[in-house]
């Protein structure tokens, strides 16, 4: 370092943060270090962000120089920087590895092999020295010549030894990372003075000023956003096409992307400005890390994108930039379960979460076209760290071409004086509020949506003053996880009103593989979820509930309150049955005497399926003893409130969750007692069959089972082959309630995928299996 700073290195002492002078990185925040890469790694990505700059941008004669440890060549993060600077040829870049074979715990594996170190730096396309870290003017003479170097990054790989020159100190693990004890410092520091041996005032040499002169302030949009209120553009889209806007009015706007551009569309910026935009590959550490060394001492308006659930994993680099006051702009697109068929490895449910712990921080989430392109303006004006979020689905335009937006400033898009709950969302969700509240109004039940824009800085008092206008009642609606998004910053902003309380309607769970409007109601989130939520909590809404609890539409909407302030909100939407219906079933189905009916899923994530009967008296009086004898004469199963007896056998109530009763009054599903036309109709065990009757019999295991005919219930206490109850018995035996008191409940099994802790309710067609009529 001495030889760098008073021999190599050209820079003015009195302004070390000239833009002229020479960079230097260290993993130490001193006045002449423009970031603090705190942990191994992260130092050389950021050179390679100064130089690029350096030469392509600014094309200035200042180089930069990064000091690593010989510990970080373990770092993948080392390595996808040298590939990034060899790839580019960036030769003002120079990097010095001090090889000392010592780590916290220990020597590290390459040890002094320096011969490897150099030929792994020369794989990578690099100019490789090696030299002895203690020798001065040997390492003056690698740096100038490193100087002459062209096409080609410089790595300098010194020999050195920890402590060297100190007694019972030099080379020894033990001193590693400690400090000198007091009663020998003092020898110490006479020793090191004492190979001194010049008396000359070393006066670093001065910079080239040829650098020239930026301007990054007050950037506005020369034209409004030129889309039609109606007109159908995705966020992610939109994004792109502001990018490649506002390079046409800042020529220091530059836009980073690791391999993604056709999908973030930062494609268009490319089209219209190649020479600013840098393709970093597959690689979202480094290009965070090169971000930040491309906006170091406010040299470009830099814009970093890709799909959010991959720019988590930079989240130490934007830690680093947040400690390092850099002001980048990061875009993550595809974010949410509006991925859709892409998986749930590519949706980003965490990222709100990540963003908000980070320190001047700023979260866009636009809503449209024109909020995104607004919001990507006011980016490239905000000081620190901004993150835009983006979704992939095209979404309508909902506002106009004037409308104006700020940091921190929600917009009330929907609202009036009757307004009963305000519902509050950004991005997708803020579309599914709208419907929900056009649904909604023609109920007679008005609410007030609000688009937040920003999630951090949040506009407290506009939720506040919304939240008294409408009784106190919030409903918070993202496609994020719960934990750290919207729903929590909205409860951190009311905290100190205990007269507000807040529903949340978040993600929970890992989504599945589907249709993104599909998932938008799987995950509770949908139009339909937020209107089922708003109805639930409206002062009317026992009137709602009791209306509606006999319609078909499915799912379960229950409720539990945490006991504060916050009472979270839960919805449950049907799931697709994954059992198909039985042969005998489809061959009844294609011959008109039976049907396939019945999915869903309660808020306990219990799935009902049935298979019944489509005689006359069926489709007239649900449960009629006809229906059943047509469905089990055609070899299907029925399941449901009584088994057998239910034409459809579908549960009384798909959209809430029966009242429990004790094991006992539940042997015949609600009644303690068969009906009447069941009763006297129990029937005794069969004859055991011949093998001729079947081939390979599927088997019931125990539970509470029907049979055809005018059908009864009865208790099976072994597995029987499923031919029994298609044959007619002898004599039939009368009903005795006495055989059926202290019925014990039918023992429920475990289910593959299905959610813990929830139980069967109805049969399934498992490995040969027939479903079982649990009561």
């Amino acid at each position: 370092m001495s030889v760098l700073f008073f021999f190599i290195m050209r820079y003015k002492q009195s302004d070390p943060k000239s833009p002229h002078n020479d960079r230097f990185v260290l993993s130490k925040k001193l006045a002449f270090v423009d970031v603090a890469t705190g942990w191994l790694g992260q130092g050389l990505g950021v050179a390679c962000g100064m130089a690029y700059t350096g030469k392509y941008f600014d094309q200035a004669s200042y180089r930069v120089y990064c000091l690593l440890g010989d510990g970080e060549f373990s770092e993948g993060a080392v390595w996808e920087a040298l590939a990034f600077a060899s790839y580019y040829s960036l030769d003002n870049l120079l990097a010095i590895f001090s090889v000392h074979h010592l780590g916290h715990c220990g020597t590290l594996p390459l040890e002094h092999c320096i011969e490897i170190y150099q030929k792994r730096c020369e794989a990578f396309g690099c100019n490789t020295y090696v030299v002895d870290g203690r020798d001065v003017q040997a390492l003056c003479q690698v740096f100038r010549q490193a100087a002459q170097v062209k096409g080609r990054p410089t790595v300098v790989i010194a020999k050195t030894f920890k402590g060297r020159g100190m007694p019972n100190i030099e080379d020894a693990e033990s001193w590693y990372g400690k400090l000198m004890p007091k009663e020998r410092l003092d020898a110490i520091i006479k020793l090191i003075q004492s190979q001194i041996h010049t008396t000359t005032n070393l006066v670093p040499p001065s910079p080239i000023e040829d650098c020239p002169q930026v301007y990054l302030q007050d950037i506005e949009l020369t034209s409004p956003p030129a889309y039609e209120v109606g007109s159908m553009v995705s966020t992610c889209k939109a994004c792109g096409l502001a990018l490649a806007k506002l390079g046409h009015i800042n020529n220091r706007v530059i836009v980073l992307d690791s391999n993604t551009k056709t999908s973030t569309f930062s494609e268009i910026f490319k089209k219209e400005h190649s020479e600013r935009f840098i393709e970093c590959f597959v690689a979202e550490q480094n290009m965070v890390n090169v971000a930040l060394g491309c906006a170091m001492r406010g040299r470009t308006i830099t814009f970093a994108s890709t799909f959010a659930a991959f720019l988590i994993r930079a989240y130490d680099q934007m830690r680093i930039g947040a400690i390092s006051e850099v002001s980048i702009n990061l875009i993550g697109s595809h974010c949410g379960v509006c991925v859709g068929e892409d998986g749930p490895g590519q949706m980003a449910l965490e990222d709100l979460a990540i963003f908000r712990a980070l320190p001047n921080c700023t979260i866009f989430y636009p809503s449209d076209a024109v909020s995104t392109e607004h919001a990507v303006c006011l980016a490239a004006n905000t000081k620190g760290i901004c993150y835009i979020r983006t979704s992939q689905p095209e979404s309508q335009v909902i506002y106009n071409q004037l409308e104006t937006f700020h940091v921190g400033q929600a917009k009330v898009i929907r609202h009036s004086i009757k307004d009963k709950i305000t519902v509050i969302g950004a991005g997708v969700t803020v579309h599914e509020a709208i419907v929900a509240a056009a649904d909604l109004a023609r109920e007679g039940i008005p609410i007030r949506v609000i688009d937040l824009f920003t999630i951090k800085p949040l506009d407290t008092a506009t939720i506040i003053s919304s939240a008294k206008a409408t009784g106190g009642r919030i409903v918070t609606v993202e496609d994020h996880c719960c934990e750290g998004g919207i729903g929590e910053a909205v409860c951190a902003a009311i905290a100190m009103n205990p007269d507000i309380v807040v529903y949340q309607l978040a993600v929970t769970g890992v989504p599945q593989n589907r249709q993104h409007r599909e998932l938008l109601d799987m995950v509770g989130i949908g139009a339909r979820c937020i209107a089922r939520a708003v109805r639930t909590i409206h002062p009317a809404a026992s009137v709602v509930r009791a209306a509606s609890r006999n319609t078909p539409a499915g799912g379960n909407a229950s409720a539990r309150s945490t006991g504060s302030p916050v009472w979270k909100y839960r919805v449950g939407l049907p799931r697709p049955l994954r059992n198909p219906p039985p042969p005998q079933a489809k061959t009844a189905m294609q011959q008109g005497k039976a049907r396939f009916a019945g999915t869903g899923s309660d808020s306990g994530g219990r799935e009902r399926a049935s298979w019944g009967g489509t005689s006359p008296e069926g489709r007239q009086r649900r449960g009629a003893p006809g229906a059943a004898s047509q469905r089990l004469s055609a070899g299907a199963v029925g399941t449901g409130t009584y088994a057998g007896a239910k034409g459809s056998g579908r549960a009384p109530s798909r959209g809430r969750r029966p009242h429990r009763k004790p094991p006992s009054q539940r042997a015949f599903g609600f009644s303690a007692v068969p009906p009447a036309e069941l009763r006297g109709h129990a029937r005794a065990t069969p004859p055991a069959p011949t093998d001729s009757t079947r081939p390979r019999p599927a088997t019931r295991r125990p539970g509470w089972e029907g049979r055809g005919g005018a059908a009864g219930l009865r208790r099976v206490s072994r597995q029987l082959p499923v031919a029994f109850l298609t044959q007619k018995a002898a004599s039939t035996p009368k009903y005795d309630p006495a055989a059926f008191e202290g019925a014990e409940e039918p023992p429920t099994q475990p289910r593959a995928g299905r959610e813990q802790g929830a139980r069967t309710q109805a049969g399934r067609w498992e490995s040969g299996e027939e479903p079982i009529a649990r009561p």
